[in-house]
């Protein structure tokens, strides 16, 4: 067993000493052309191969791409042995985007993301929209500027000022992330590439009664007019001690009132993305 184990550790020490790049795939699946994408992954790094962050690059075609590194675990000897990328990709329609994780000098990029936290809310701009996002009465988006001109001036509004967002329908009542008032909103990551906004609260009713606990998750991105939300909702009552708290779920949505009915946009499923218009029916 000795052995062995010495051999697995001449084998991972040799992998690191010999190894110039990790390679990475990006394929589109859904016959969608992609035009700076956002992607997020982990890659695995072998034992000693790097030390820190800052001595990764992200290439593709020999090029160095804007990327943001976060380390997220070592080995025993300090060394990464887990990273995750935050960067964006041109794909077309069912094609794949070939890449290297290697070691060198990182593409040089000005982040376009701001954050501006108030009493009450946090506003994010991303260099292509601008996004106001409301603790107390969380609404997903209070409120979505477009900026149409690349100019700075976020000048069309996307989603206006709203009652609605996260919504429950069970036995017969409505319940609404924006009839909460103890919603507890935070910068959960702030990077170069990705900004993290997490909320976290209760769905209620206009009358005060509680449904569904939640977690909505919203990722902003560098220079980029997407967003992606993440939501998990969890039925905290003492259903697991006889179910008698046990809940006929009858809706749960996601409601954002838009301020152009004629705006494209584009839902992503997990099989295949759908790109639509909005309509006023």
């Amino acid at each position: 067993m000795r052995n062995r184990l010495l051999q697995a550790g001449v084998l991972l020490f040799s992998l690191a000493s010999v190894l110039h790049a990790i390679e990475l795939t990006v394929a589109e699946r859904s016959g969608i052309d992609r035009i700076n994408e956002p992607v997020t992954c982990g890659v695995p790094l072998p034992e000693g191969w790097a030390n820190s962050a800052d001595e990764l690059v992200l290439r593709t075609n020999g090029e160095a791409i804007p990327c943001e590194f976060r380390e997220v675990a070592h080995w025993p000897d300090g060394s990464l042995r887990w990273v995750h990328l935050d960067f964006q990709a041109s794909v077309e329609a069912s094609a794949r985007l070939n890449l290297s994780l290697d070691k060198g000098t990182q593409a040089q990029f000005d982040s376009r993301l701001e954050v501006v936290e108030e009493q009450g809310k946090i506003t994010v701009s991303t260099g292509k929209i601008k996004a106001e996002v409301l603790a107390s009465g969380f609404n997903v988006f209070n409120s979505v500027w477009l900026d149409t001109g690349s100019d700075g001036n976020y000048d069309k509004q996307l989603v206006s000022t709203h009652d609605r967002g996260l919504v429950m329908w069970a036995d017969g009542q409505e319940y609404l992330s924006s009839s909460g008032q103890n919603t507890e909103l935070t910068v959960e990551n702030q990077g170069t590439m990705r900004v993290v906004l997490k909320a976290e609260g209760d769905l209620k009713s206009t009358t005060g009664a509680t449904g569904f606990h939640f977690i909505c998750r919203l990722y902003f991105f560098n220079n980029s007019p997407l967003v992606r939300l993440a939501y998990t909702f969890e039925n905290r009552g003492p259903y697991l001690e006889g179910r008698e708290d046990k809940v006929t779920l009858e809706g749960l949505h996601v409601e954002l009132p838009t301020a152009d009915s004629h705006s494209e946009f584009l839902l992503g499923l997990p099989d295949q993305d759908l790109r639509a218009t909005f309509s006023e029916e």
